[in-house]
């Protein structure tokens, strides 16, 4: 009988060691493959999309006395045909300051930054603002080496009391130099005033 009990006691004593060998080394041998596996699915897929940016943001000195930012909640990094480094960006938001810290602030659902040249595009619904102004226009370029900011396309300028619609609009951030005009000169600015 004691033989049966050492038996059975032994039978037992595989069968949890077995058990337990199944459930704490070999489930973590496949968790180990799994993870494996899913690490080798993200490592193509980011082979694919590696160059995608989330929240970004550029400091950029424009002299010793202004700078702008921009930010971006996305960007996509690509090459253009020079072989420049271009960052696609999406909800773009950009600020220039001055010495005098008076704001230029410029949004846009895209915008397209050539790290090279500084050089910058909004476009997609561009809003400016200004002192106490809001330019509306389907495009503003900045030029980084000029330090000019040309807005075209169905630009309108508002404030409290004034409306005006124009083709262009140049900037000069250094002299503060504004520069209002058409595209064919026989056009004309057209403004509204509730004055």
């Amino acid at each position: 009988m004691k033989k049966y009990i050492k038996i059975i006691l032994f039978i037992i004593l595989v069968s949890i060691i077995v058990i337990f060998y199944n459930n704490n080394f070999v489930s973590s041998d496949l968790e180990k493959k799994s993870f494996y596996d899913e690490y080798q699915i993200n490592a193509e897929s980011s082979k694919q999309s590696n160059n995608l940016i989330k929240n970004l943001e550029y400091n950029i000195n424009l002299n010793e006395n202004s700078k702008y930012i921009i930010t971006s909640d996305f960007g996509e990094i690509k090459k253009n045909e020079n072989a420049q480094e271009i960052v696609e960006m999406k909800k773009t938001k950009a600020i220039f300051l001055d010495k005098n810290k008076t704001n230029l602030i410029v949004t846009s659902n895209l915008s397209s930054y050539n790290t090279s040249t500084q050089n910058i595009i909004f476009y997609d619904n561009v809003n400016v603002e200004y002192l106490d102004k809001n330019i509306f226009a389907d495009q503003m370029k900045f030029d980084y080496e000029k330090k000019l900011l040309t807005l075209n396309n169905n630009v309108t300028i508002k404030d409290m009391n004034t409306i005006m619609s124009t083709d262009n609009i140049k900037i000069d951030l250094i002299s503060k130099k504004i520069e209002i005009y058409m595209n064919n000169e026989e056009n004309v600015i057209k403004i509204n005033s509730n004055y």
